[in-house]
């Protein structure tokens, strides 16, 4: 309980005024020893105790009706979670809200929205409290601290729209942090709005144990967690994938994948209707879908001769997320998949190449250009699709040429060298070799199977990781890369930079015999290639998908659309929102980020542990709730002032006495 007037509470000391009362008017009259009174006060010692009982019950009833009258004075705030604990006026109010595509799940009822109902409680306790002097919103697309001003509503404002983005809470939490240092917020609450998917908190990114460690000191900072986590009872997400404009002169088709998802417990067999519509024209499309997921798998339709390449876009009937019902794409010509190596060791060169040109799509050219360590200096990467790196790390102009590469959006996969090694490229650098003399090798225990080069296929079958071997890996130094699959020592295999702008890996061993199984066992190692040179050849297509958020999706801003109703978005907000846009012969898609078609959310342990030595309460609130999370009981206080007085008097009537016959 927390109170609008809490100054007020200061005159609780008057409480005692009936006791101090009682102890004067006792003071006013003088003890005089009366033989004949005295003999009437011993005959009614027996019935002492229970006056005392009565007098003692109408102070307390006196008592209470004061502390009421003063309790409502202050107005009393209240909720059923207690969160709004006695600390203190808050001076600053940080609102990180997490705008990601599943926060846009509705309720069955009210069709209010996971975000909606967020914003809509949040306010409450804002308007009801005040949010000090400073309110605060960090949102989930761009991560930036913006001051509101006292009179802007956060469900009114721009920022805190629906949109198809991932959200990074670990990041938005570090921009809270860096606020509430540079600013000397003093008493502060940092409200987080969040339906805790596993995919927006990454609870295993190592910039949790940092926020923690830096909060920690800091006096006066409250966190709040206003989450629903609750399932969607039936929910479809739809995605398109895998778009290849196929055939000659006369017969050219265009091939794609169809993905489904269904959420939801117990779901019978159903029907899902589909609308298609390729360059403006439309077709109907129905899906029989039986189980959580399904694949419509190679589904071809023909396209017109004319036409070099063309946009569409599939859409399914509204549930309970209307965000993730459609999915955009864009298609063209093949782009050549050309992977350029650079090498010291021939033998590992060999097994690259050979992994990087087995086709994995028909129709598609594959290529691959070998160099020698020493000639590194003279890589032509204008058409290169994927950077192979098994040397020392560069330097210099050729360090930045190959940041200019990743930073365009094609990867790099850097292998270890044998010997050498102190240079550092975006954040990593290599450590020392580790091998297992004489003993079993070591095997890969986890494995991020729900995004990047190590997710599960489509189908939802994962990689066979548990089978490869390793005999030696070389350490990877890095405090802020991500690892997407880990040995039985909980080292990296496989590690993603995030200090470069753009898909940098680095592979902890070698793909030849006494390093590692990565050749003979090749599932690990051919699919994470093959789909690091899928990323690399869209990088480099006339048209290309790009999720939705990301840095480069803002170039759109001003491109020409695709879709006759995209007219309706705002220029501003079209680099969030799933779409089709074009500019000259460049066509893009902006799509919903993969991640967020998957339902898994962090537990209360997982949540706890999160913020752990930090002073942290967790808000659990329905999405169709529309109440408020705190509400005035000053009513009910005076209520219970009145009942306290009817007591008293009570107490206070003359007992009746009985008649004795003559």
């Amino acid at each position: 309980m927390t109170f609008l007037q809490p100054i007020l509470l200061f005159g609780l000391p008057l409480v005692a005024l009936p006791i101090l009362i009682h102890l004067i008017n006792r003071w006013r009259h003088r003890t005089v020893q009366w033989g004949a009174m005295m003999f009437l006060l011993d005959a009614k010692r027996l019935t002492r105790g229970m006056a005392k009982l009565r007098f003692w019950l109408i102070m307390a009833m006196r008592m209470l009706a004061i502390a009421a009258l003063l309790f409502a004075f202050a107005r009393p705030l209240t909720s059923g979670w207690l969160g709004l604990a006695i600390g203190g006026q808050v001076e600053t109010t940080i609102v990180l809200l997490d705008r990601s595509a599943s926060m846009e799940q509705l309720n069955s009822t009210s069709r209010v929205s996971k975000r909606e109902a967020a914003l809509t409680q949040l306010t409450s306790v804002i308007e009801s409290t005040g949010s000090g002097s400073r309110l605060v919103l960090i949102d989930s697309v761009d991560n930036v601290a913006r001051e509101l001003d006292a009179g802007v509503s956060l469900s009114k404002s721009l920022e805190t729209t629906a949109t198809v983005t991932s959200a990074d809470i670990p990041g938005m939490l570090e921009t809270a942090l860096e606020y509430v240092v540079a600013n000397q917020t003093g008493r502060t609450d940092i409200w987080i709005c969040s339906d805790i998917r596993e995919n927006d908190w990454n609870a295993n990114d190592g910039r949790w144990s940092s926020v923690r460690e830096k909060f920690q000191p800091l006096e006066g900072v409250k966190f709040f967690l206003l989450s629903d986590a609750a399932r969607a009872s039936d929910n479809v997400t739809v995605r398109v994938q895998n778009v290849q404009q196929r055939g000659a002169q006369g017969n050219r088709e265009l091939q794609f994948d169809v993905l489904f998802r269904r959420e939801g417990d117990g779901l019978p067999p159903q029907t899902i209707p589909c609308e298609l519509v390729i360059n403006g024209a439309r077709s109907a499309l129905n899906v029989e879908l039986s189980g959580d997921s399904y694949l419509l798998q190679g589904h071809r339709v023909p396209i017109d001769d004319e036409q070099d390449g063309g946009w569409g876009r599939i859409e399914i009937a509204a549930d309970e997320n209307l965000i993730d019902n459609t999915s955009y794409f864009v298609f063209a010509d093949p782009t050549v998949h050309r992977t350029v190596i650079v090498y010291e060791d021939a033998q590992v060169a060999d097994a690259l190449r050979i992994t990087a040109t087995a086709p994995l799509a028909p129709g598609i050219t594959y290529e691959a250009e070998l160099i020698t360590a020493d000639l590194s200096g003279q890589i032509d990467l204008s058409t290169a699709s994927l950077l192979i790196w098994q040397t020392e790390l560069p330097e210099g102009v050729l360090a930045d040429q190959i940041g200019g590469f990743v930073k365009s959006g094609r990867p790099t996969m850097f292998f270890p060298p044998v010997r050498g090694g102190d240079r550092e490229m975006f954040g990593v650098r290599w450590g020392d070799w580790h091998e297992r003399e004489g003993a079993e090798p070591y095997r890969v225990t986890t494995w991020r199977r729900e995004s990047d080069l190590l997710a599960d296929s489509s189908s939802g079958e994962p990689l066979g990781l548990g089978d490869l071997k390793t005999d030696a890996y070389r350490e990877l130094v890095s405090e802020s890369g991500r690892s997407l699959a880990r040995l039985d020592e909980g080292v990296p295999l496989l590690l993603r930079a995030t200090n470069s702008e753009g898909p940098a890996y680095y592979w902890a061993t070698l793909p030849v015999l006494g390093k590692s199984s990565l050749a003979q066992d090749g599932v690990a190692l051919y699919i994470s290639t093959q789909r690091a040179l899928s990323i690399g050849a869209e990088a480099q297509s006339l048209s290309r998908e790009i999720d939705a958020g990301a840095a480069e999706a803002k170039d759109v801003e001003n491109w020409r659309p695709l879709d006759e109703r995209l007219n309706d978005v705002l220029l501003s907000q079209r680099w969030i929102n799933a779409g089709a846009y074009a500019e000259g012969e460049r066509q893009v898609a902006l799509a919903r980020p993969e991640v967020e078609d998957l339902a898994n959310v962090l537990d209360a342990d997982q949540v706890n542990g999160l913020f752990e030595g930090l002073d942290f309460r967790r808000v659990e609130q329905q999405t169709g709730g529309s109440g408020a999370l705190t509400s005035e009981v000053w009513r009910a206080v005076l209520a219970v002032m009145v009942l306290a007085m009817l007591v008293e008097a009570a107490l206070c009537l003359p007992e009746r006495k009985e008649s004795v016959p003559a």
